[in-house]
């Protein structure tokens, strides 16, 4: 085999491989991130919804935003309540609670 061809033939494995490798990498990344990440920034949940996502009735989610209870934003369009599904994973993630190890 010609250099020259040889060259060619390298170059392009060597771009086949790099596209692969990118490939895998980004679905590992993929994989690992939560569901809210997945979904566009801008999805956003009725009361109802968000309550059923977080496991408490459509009803703790009013008093929770009338009382100011928890930092929790939601959007109000006229009489419509709108979670987003990023601010309810961060307010999940907030209220995690982990245990220390004992050394």
């Amino acid at each position: 085999m010609e250099p020259r061809n040889f060259a060619l033939v390298l170059g392009t494995a060597l771009t086949t491989i790099l596209v692969l490798a990118d490939t895998l990498l980004n679905e590992r990344k993929e994989s690992q991130m939560t569901y809210a990440e997945k979904m566009p920034p801008t999805l956003r949940l009725s009361r109802q919804e968000a309550a059923h996502y977080l496991g408490v009735a459509p009803a703790t989610l009013a008093v929770w935003s009338c009382t100011k209870r928890y930092d929790l934003p939601y959007v109000k369009v006229g009489r419509r309540v709108q979670y987003r599904l990023i601010d309810l994973d961060r307010f999940l993630e907030s209220r995690t609670v982990r245990s220390e190890t004992l050394q």
